[in-house]
């Protein structure tokens, strides 16, 4: 379903370049979960921002569903997957309903079937639609914000589901329940989701693979007992290290 191969990001600088990704290369499969971990400035979030062309490749080639992206239009590419960024990233002066719905707007859906959705899509997350749909993001809480931008992000029921540190803003216990939800929903969906994360134990609990980056390189991609049993290298094993012990099974 995804596939980077021998994907290179260069950013030219004052001094001369940065290579933000070095050669990495990786598939997702269709269902697949592929969790991208690293510390500030691995490369993860622009890899998985080249998916949706939010980002361009210097080298290499970026496909979805076999076709690469440079191929698709930008605009109908990225309404195909569905984006979700940490704190939600929703438009403040839009209610909830609009929120979800702006995408079935902008593609010609009925006003009937556009409602239709949103409300499906609230009921689906665990919004109340006759609570929730009119109010404004200032007046839901972290959590529930994030709930309202995976709806968003499921609007048009895209195949690929890309997120960016989605639970990173949010205190212990929210995220806790943000996880058992997403790993409910993902089995009732089945996308194919990439995920940004910083942590280790996050990335365990709903990644079917861990690929780990550092200094624009992928150095190590497998599921958690790959990794466990056979680290790449000092900087796998020190992620490893922070890990709790319950996170591989949880």
């Amino acid at each position: 379903m995804i596939e980077l191969a021998h994907v290179t990001k260069v950013y030219p600088t004052d001094t001369g370049e940065v290579r933000a990704v070095d050669d990495v290369s990786f598939t997702v499969d269709e269902g697949e979960t592929l969790c991208l971990i690293g510390t500030s400035g691995s490369g993860k979030t622009t890899a998985m921002r080249m998916i949706n062309r939010l980002e361009e490749p210097t080298t290499g080639t970026v496909r979805t569903g076999g076709r690469p992206v440079t191929e698709q239009d930008a605009t109908m590419l990225r309404r195909s997957i569905g984006y979700v960024i940490q704190r939600g990233g929703l438009f403040p002066h839009m209610t909830v309903a609009r929120n979800i719905g702006l995408l079935c707007e902008l593609e010609g859906y009925e006003t009937a079937r556009t409602t239709s959705r949103v409300q499906e899509l609230l009921d689906l997350v665990g919004l109340p639609p006759d609570t929730y749909q009119s109010r404004y993001p200032r007046e839901l809480s972290g959590g529930q914000q994030q709930r309202v931008s995976v709806a968003r992000a499921l609007a048009l029921d895209p195949p690929i589901v890309l997120m960016d540190e989605p639970f990173g803003a949010l205190d212990p216990l929210t995220r806790r329940q943000l996880h058992r939800e997403f790993l409910s929903l993902q089995d009732i969906l089945d996308k194919t989701m990439v995920i940004v994360t910083h942590d280790m134990d996050e990335a365990f609990l709903l990644g079917d693979r861990i690929g780990v980056m550092d200094a624009g390189k992928m150095v190590q991609c497998g599921t958690a007992d790959e990794l466990r049993a056979a680290p790449a290298n000092d900087f796998v094993r020190d992620l490893l290290e922070a890990a709790t012990p319950e996170a591989p099974g949880a």
